[in-house]
């Protein structure tokens, strides 16, 4: 499912070790010397901070910084009180940042809002880089280059957040300061560090929950018991822990996929909702300041801001009226429609995901040798992603790949404050549609490479199809899937064990059993399909664009990469759409010797770009560099 993963594929016959990408984030450690100590294993950094002598950030800065964070970050994450944020924001902006669990949250607010660039400026950065600048990750066209006034103020406001961090109680404000760690690390490219502080940002809401609803009981409601019968402070307390609960839950899936990492006790209970509750309809800005201060207090746990709570109760004119224009710049800032269209749609496909990991990917590999038990499955999950893709809402629809993505900055429109945001949002609903199809798909490429498969007829164009008949038997699983383990381990796998013999192999004679031409047309379809998934991965995960995904990001092209070039190496480039050189380019003739080998071009010149361009900020990526040239070789033969 993961690169890790294809690499153990038996066409490449055992070269690559397992968890051969992922071990280079793990060595954390070397021999050194150390007063004291000899020459015993130590850690060479015990700080989360990269930096060194960094300078206090500028306070006047925290609003704008609050504001970029509210427009680039929270609209994926819509877990916070956003009128609360901007209040405290500007209070820190005119009287200092304090050490309560407020000012944590707006540092590490502010620290994501350095970080985040509008999605089309991110990536009409990427467009005009030099592509011969990125042979060396020491390049000055290096992300830690191109982004240094950016990280450096970033690293600032993180490091005044992670002094407050441990002094968090079990609240709810504990739990969001902890998340919002976790997706800094995220934008920085630290995936181990990050998990941990997603961890503890579940452990919190757990212990929150349990501290505040009692041990054994349904923490999160109950389906059954209607929303109108809570207060309008009990419904936002409600909305913001299940908002907080399924980003963690999604954020632990996306990590077990790539990373062997265990489950939180979040995920090993059943969850009553299948959805959060979205915001209440206002019925305008005449809430009063005491209910809203109330709010405030209660979604963060009371003994975070007793006294201000209080004190709101006899707030001035002046204040109501302050408060107004607050919540009209919030309002304005913050699309909250749209953050929750793409919040929910998220989790509906997270929720899919989970199912065909369940489905194809709790076994070992072998399994899909015999693939007819597998067509039916994957045509299933085939309706149900296509009826989800085609019935999105509209907001989340409207993605145009060719001109708003590789050429955003001669389509954006200047004055559309939400237009990068709407662009973003579609664009990373279209990676998750896209993930999902490529785990529906995988199983079917494995059995190309390693059984085989005639190529399509002439008739058909090189492109054979089969439109699924459309169907409503759909998954009736209510409850939300636990995500096994994405590592099953066996002593020896027995695909691993195998050496096929790819020209001898046919179909239906040992490795499947029972296959009619009906069965060996959808074949056909689901190999096409899965070849066009990895080749649209190259094209659209490839672009550079820092986001909390970035890293998974970087991991998918590397996947998919390895998956069309396993193709390439079984003899089946027939397959793909332009074949062997859509992915390293034409062949120019001349000759190369081995201490200059022929260059690198087509789509994989464009995945080590990205490689090169940000393993200063993320080593292992030299690693992915390095490892993906050497197959490309290997497979080409020079």
């Amino acid at each position: 499912m993961s690169a890790d993963n294809i690499l153990e594929w038996s066409i490449f016959h055992g070269k690559y070790p397992r968890n051969a990408l992922i071990r280079e984030i793990f060595q954390l450690k070397q021999d050194i010397a150390t007063p004291g100590q000899g020459g015993s294993k130590v850690a060479l950094v015990d700080e989360v901070v990269r930096y060194t002598g960094l300078h206090p950030p500028d306070d006047e800065r925290i609003p704008q910084l609050v504001d970029c964070f509210l427009q680039n970050i929270h609209t994926k994450n819509p877990i916070l009180d956003v009128d609360v944020l901007v209040k405290h924001g500007r209070k820190c902006a005119e009287h200092g940042v304090g050490w309560d669990g407020l000012s944590c949250l707006v540092l590490l607010a502010c620290a994501l809002g350095s970080v985040a660039k509008p999605f089309d400026m991110s990536i009409t950065q990427q467009t005009v880089l030099p592509r011969a600048n990125l042979d060396l990750a020491s390049s000055s066209a290096g992300s830690v280059h191109v982004y240094d006034k950016e990280l450096q103020q970033a690293e600032s406001y993180f490091a005044l957040a992670c002094r407050r961090l441990g002094s968090l109680k079990h609240t709810m404000l504990g739990a969001q300061c902890h998340f919002f760690a976790g997706v800094y690390l995220m934008y920085t490219l630290q995936p181990i560090l990050s998990w941990q502080y997603f961890f503890h940002a579940s452990t919190l809401l757990q212990l929150h929950l349990k501290t505040t609803y009692g041990i054994g009981e349904n923490h999160l409601g109950s389906p059954t018991v209607s929303s109108r019968s809570l207060s309008a402070a009990d419904r936002k307390i409600k909305r913001l822990e299940q908002s907080l609960y399924w980003s963690c839950f999604k954020s632990e899936c996306e990590f077990r996929v790539e990373l062997p990492f265990p489950q939180s006790e979040l995920s090993l209970g059943d969850y009553p909702n299948l959805f959060p509750s979205p915001p209440s309809p206002k019925s305008g800005d005449n809430c009063s300041p005491s209910a809203s201060d109330t709010l405030h207090g209660s979604s963060i746990g009371n003994e975070d801001m007793t006294l201000d709570s209080v004190a709101s109760l006899y707030a001035s004119p002046n204040t109501i009226s302050e408060d107004h224009e607050l919540r009209k710049h919030a309002k304005h800032i913050h699309n909250e429609e749209e953050s929750w269209y793409y919040y929910l749609t998220e989790i509906a496909l997270r929720r899919i995901g989970n199912r065909i990991i369940n489905s194809f990917f709790c076994q070992d590999r072998s399994f899909w040798l015999n693939i007819k038990p597998f067509l039916r499955i994957a045509q299933e999950f085939e309706v149900q992603v296509s009826s989800w893709s085609a019935n999105l809402p509209p907001a989340m629809q409207h993605l145009e790949t060719t001109s708003a993505i590789r050429a955003p900055h001669l389509n954006s429109r200047r004055g559309s404050t939400g237009n990068h945001v709407s662009r973003e949002l579609s664009w990373a609903i279209d990676n998750r549609l896209l993930e999902m199809q490529t785990w529906l798909y995988q199983p079917f490429l494995y059995y190309l490479v390693h059984v085989g498969l005639s190529p399509p007829p002439p008739t058909m164009g090189g492109h054979p199809y089969y439109k699924p008949a459309a169907t409503d038997q759909y998954v009736r699983n209510e409850h939300f899937d636990i995500l096994l383990n994405p590592y099953p381990l066996t002593a020896s796998p027995v695909a691993d064990s195998r050496r096929f013999n790819f020209a001898n192999v046919r179909p239906g004679v040992e490795e499947t059993t029972a296959m009619d031409d009906e069965d060996f047309i959808l074949l056909r379809s689901m190999v096409v399909s899965g070849i066009e998934c990895n080749m649209k991965t190259l094209d659209v995960r490839s672009l550079g664009h820092r986001h909390h995904g970035l890293w998974f990001d970087l991991r998918s092209i590397m996947c998919a990469s390895l998956t069309l070039l396993a193709v390439v190496k079984s003899g089946n480039a027939a397959w793909i759409p332009g074949g062997a050189e859509e992915l390293w380019g034409p062949n120019s003739g001349a000759t190369y010797s081995k201490d200059l080998p022929m260059p690198i071009g087509g789509k994989i010149a464009d995945v080590l770009k990205q490689f090169s361009f940000w393993a200063a900020e993320a080593p292992d990526m030299l690693r992915y560099r390095m490892i993906l040239e050497e197959v490309v070789r290997d497979v080409r033969g020079s």
